[in-house]
């Protein structure tokens, strides 16, 4: 078709920003198609890394042991991987992980690589010219292990990315519980200083507290219209210049 899914992807999300139920299903064809023995296996891988994460933005996110079940099934029915296929039989559970079948899978395949090339090599395909035989070999060599670290990189990516997105939700997590605690440290410390604010008594009736009170008293005392040479005006009640016995000499 000459695109991949990832292009797919970008193009659906770039131009219409939805995937709709029509791109899921065409999405779950794409990726139980059968492999392609003419390609290199990590082709197949690569297809099946794509149509997982193009569920994933999808929103229908597909189980890992599905998947495994899935690819494993389509490695099988092309009778080339027997070796690869049991020795990921005997593998324990914590093991058979997505990254661990690309690469048990791959090797096996370069292995079939190798074997064909000696074999042609036999039948006289490069008796013609040995020297330029060898250097083909070596350079198709070369090109498969550079596919299988490239499979195994878009894994470790994948996985850092991941655990980068974890990480980021757990500050966001984090800072949310840190601001609510702030909050109610700060509405706690403000019932606190409240409560340890002297308690003013007001007395019903006159609308006054006991300090207020107190005062009015006082000022009860004296005669707002007294006057005394000594005191001047703020003299107690029935005190004048005559009655006073601490008068100014």
């Amino acid at each position: 078709m000459g695109f991949t899914t990832r292009d797919l992807l970008d193009h659906l999300m770039d131009r219409y920003g939805k995937i709709t139920a029509t791109d899921l299903k065409e999405n779950a064809k794409r990726m139980n198609e059968p492999i392609n023995t003419g390609l290199p296996i990590t082709k197949y891988f690569e297809r099946i890394g794509d149509c997982v994460q193009f569920a994933d933005v999808g929103k229908t996110p597909c189980k890992h042991e599905r998947i495994l079940q899935m690819v494993y099934l389509a490695v099988l029915k092309t009778v080339l991987y027997g070796d690869a296929g049991k020795e990921w039989r005997n593998k324990s559970d914590a093991d058979c992980t997505w990254t661990n079948f690309k690469t048990t899978f791959a090797d096996e395949y370069h292995d079939l690589k190798l074997q064909q090339r000696l074999t042609m090599g036999q039948a006289g395909f490069h008796e013609a010219n040995d020297a330029r035989g060898e250097e083909v070999v070596e350079i198709e060599e070369a090109l498969d292990q550079l596919a299988i670290a490239e499979t195994v990189d878009r894994d470790v990516v994948a996985s850092l990315t991941a655990s980068i997105k974890q990480l980021t939700d757990a500050n966001r997590m984090l800072t949310y519980q840190v601001k609510a605690l702030t909050d109610t440290n700060q509405l706690l410390t403000k019932q606190i200083e409240q409560q340890n604010q002297p308690a003013v008594t007001q007395l019903p009736g006159d609308g006054l507290n006991t300090k207020q009170r107190r005062q009015k008293r006082f000022e009860r005392r004296f005669n707002t219209n007294g006057y005394c040479w000594s005191h001047g005006v703020r003299v107690t009640n029935n005190h004048n210049s005559k009655n006073c016995d601490n008068r100014r000499s």
